[in-house]
């Protein structure tokens, strides 16, 4: 396998319209806290959409998860920001893949950006990284689970991954998305 663009050190900055700049990297088991100190930041509604159920919190297991990646089969990107009051950049958004067991070029994606910091192009950035990450380890394929009732997820799946069909199936949509350099 050639080098991988997104491996263990991955770091890339970008500078948002506004001119903050967002500083994406591969997450690593120390960003437990931050993770946990995002996730309280998220609303009802954004909790909801992205585990599918009311949740007050992540458990010891779940940040064991979410933090503790092998990087082949799962890998993941956090982003974080640097305003002029923060010494140091604060996380307000992750995307990552897990590789599904059944089929080894198939994978789930997932992205979550905190409500403060949502519609400033954040998502996108994160879900064309993840895509290329996963394109590097023989991903070819994204399966998500996405609410009916969440157009917004939605609508960044089109504009990041125009290769995609989306299936309703009561109230969720299958959206299965052939992945291709971004």
């Amino acid at each position: 396998m050639s080098k991988m663009h997104f491996h263990h050190q991955y770091s890339e900055s970008f500078t948002l319209k506004d001119g903050l700049i967002v500083t994406m990297r591969t997450l690593y088991p120390s960003d437990k806290e931050q993770l946990a100190e995002g996730f309280g930041e998220l609303s009802a509604l954004s909790r909801y959409q992205r585990f599918f159920a009311a949740k007050q919190g992540l458990s010891e297991k779940e940040l064991r998860f979410f933090t503790e990646i092998d990087e082949q089969s799962h890998y993941a990107i956090g982003a974080s920001v640097k305003t002029e009051f923060e010494q140091q950049g604060r996380g307000v958004a992750v995307a990552r893949f897990v590789r599904l067991k059944e089929d080894a070029q198939m994978a789930e994606p997932a992205v979550t950006v905190i409500d403060a910091w949502q519609n400033r192009g954040i998502g996108s950035l994160l879900l064309k990284r993840i895509s290329q990450a996963a394109l590097e380890r023989g991903i070819l394929v994204f399966r998500s689970i996405l609410l009916a009732d969440n157009p917004r997820i939605r609508v960044l799946v089109e504009r990041v991954l125009p290769n995609t069909e989306f299936t309703l199936d009561g109230t969720t949509i299958v959206a299965v998305s052939q992945l291709r350099s971004i």
